[in-house]
């Protein structure tokens, strides 16, 4: 029908922002994001399509409280990626919800290519994308690619955004995805990266 209703008996366990959110054919998962006193959250909450309800799934928390995750899923697994951590510290860990069991557990081999917070996210059946966002000061344009057989990142310098930008959205289907921009992102100096960034740590 194209249309879009409200769930009252389904709202996130806690009020928070600068989440992300990814999923398969049987529920969704939010995780990470700030508190409205803008402390860092590890939580992931689950949405149940078949009953329209949410609630935290302790086992699945993120391995450490951040907010800028990028997200992207197969059938199996949903995995989340990059973020700010406390004291505005950017990582390029990369953490795999198994939704079979509802546990989630770092990766260290799918970290990204470079630390970086405020992405989209998108993919099909075989690989996760997950492309923009920032690297403080710099907003950066660069995708990396997540081969879910191998569970490992490679930056896909083909693949980057048209330009430089933070708080990116992404949707697609088997084929195609499409990046989107917030139309309310704050601007700032353009630097579109074509070559290696820092990972250092997770």
């Amino acid at each position: 029908t194209d249309s879009v209703s409200g769930v009252p008996a389904a709202p996130l366990s806690v009020k928070r922002y600068i989440i992300c959110g990814t999923g398969n054919a049987d529920g969704g998962y939010f995780a990470g994001g700030q508190n409205p006193s803008d402390n860092e959250l590890s939580t992931i909450d689950k949405y149940t399509y078949s009953t329209d309800t949410m609630a935290a799934v302790p086992g699945a928390a993120l391995s450490a409280a951040r907010y800028g995750v990028m997200a992207t899923s197969n059938a199996d697994a949903g995995y989340f990626g990059g973020g700010t951590e406390a004291s505005s510290t950017v990582r390029s860990k990369v953490d795999k919800l198994t939704y079979s069991s509802d546990t989630t557990a770092l990766v260290p081999g799918a970290k990204l290519s470079s630390n970086r917070s405020r992405g989209g996210g998108t993919g099909n059946t075989t690989a996760g994308y997950t492309g923009g966002g920032q690297l403080p000061p710099n907003q950066v344009s660069r995708m990396d690619k997540l081969t879910y057989s191998s569970e490992t990142n490679a930056y896909t310098p083909g693949a980057n955004l048209s330009n430089s930008r933070q708080n990116v959205a992404g949707t697609g289907a088997r084929e195609n995805a499409h990046p989107i921009i917030s139309p309310t992102s704050t601007p700032s100096p353009s630097t579109t990266q074509s070559g290696s960034l820092p990972n250092t740590g997770y």
